[in-house]
């Protein structure tokens, strides 16, 4: 019996165009803003208000690790940031007692650390991990950023930049 013909892959103006024909205007359009970039800018806006340097400096300095991860845990459920089992994932990571200073200070080093964005980010995935358990002393929190969006680093970019 003979396999049906592989369907090709899709190619660069295939995707384009499918783009275009959802969102009519390209990367200008007010669909767009509305159904992808509206609400992810509200997030980050929450995050910058909430987490504004001074604030997480002294939410840091006062040990208010718990605070600090309900607000990145509100901020990343009010969006599609993240695949539904991740934000499943995080949120129990972050809800162990144990992995809130960590994670509060991680997520300092990346929104108000020095440095390029760039290196800051790929610090904050290494702590977040692959998702496995934490098998030795390592920082590394069980918690997996390997499905997130690289909308993430366009918050976030947003939020430090905009």
């Amino acid at each position: 019996m003979e396999r049906p013909p592989r369907r090709p892959l899709l190619d660069f103006d295939h995707l384009v165009g499918s783009f275009l024909r959802f969102f009519d205007g390209g990367f200008d359009s007010d669909d767009l803003q509305k159904k992808e970039r509206g609400y992810k800018e509200e997030a980050a806006d929450i995050l910058k208000g909430k987490l504004g340097k001074d604030a997480f400096e002294a939410m840091l300095r006062e040990g208010h690790y718990a605070e600090v991860c309900e607000i990145a845990k509100q901020v990343l459920q009010s969006t599609n940031l993240a695949h539904p089992i991740e934000k499943a994932k995080f949120v129990d990571g972050i809800e162990n007692i144990a992995n809130q200073e960590r994670f509060a200070n991680a997520l300092y080093d990346l929104l108000h650390g020095s440095g390029e964005m760039e290196g800051r980010f790929a610090m904050f995935c290494g702590l977040l991990g692959d998702g496995r358990e934490q098998v030795d002393d390592s920082d590394v929190l069980p918690i997996s950023c390997e499905r997130w969006q690289m909308d993430v680093h366009e918050a976030i970019d947003h939020e430090t930049h905009g």
